[in-house]
């Protein structure tokens, strides 16, 4: 791999509108894994530990990280930066056909907590879980 050619990453929005992927992930093309990442706002819990929102409403809403049941805009968020988790799940194809049809909705395992006990049923349990922070 790499020799002749470039390797190179590419981060894409799941179900992107236009043709994209699907020209990314024509067999022969992808040279690798596909991952899907879910991702949650960490807030702080109670105890003044950092812990994931829900996942309903983790990758649509920023929330006051000591307020969590306050939705902020960038512009009047209280902190410097932003902490999330990102969980990394690997995709059985890389293929655009499996790629579209994949349905992150679709949990599996039990439990009330959807981010943490509960992950889709076409990848099984993350590979890896990340913590991580983006200044704004």
């Amino acid at each position: 791999p790499g020799q002749d050619y470039v390797l190179q990453s590419v981060a894409r929005r799941f179900k992107d509108v236009d043709d994209k992927v699907k020209k990314e992930l024509k067999p022969g093309v992808v040279e690798g894994r596909v991952f899907y990442v879910r991702m949650a706002q960490l807030v702080f819990d109670t105890n003044g530990a950092l812990s994931a929102t829900d996942a309903k409403s983790a990758p649509i809403e920023i929330v006051d990280p000591h307020n969590p049941t306050i939705t902020k805009d960038y512009q009047n968020y209280p902190e410097a930066a932003i902490a999330f988790q990102s969980q990394f799940y690997v995709l059985k194809s890389n293929l655009y056909t499996y790629v579209e049809k994949f349905d992150p909705s679709d949990l599996s395992g039990s439990g009330t907590d959807l981010l943490v006990e509960r992950h889709p049923k076409a990848t099984g349990k993350p590979i890896f879980v990340r913590n991580m922070a983006v200044r704004r």
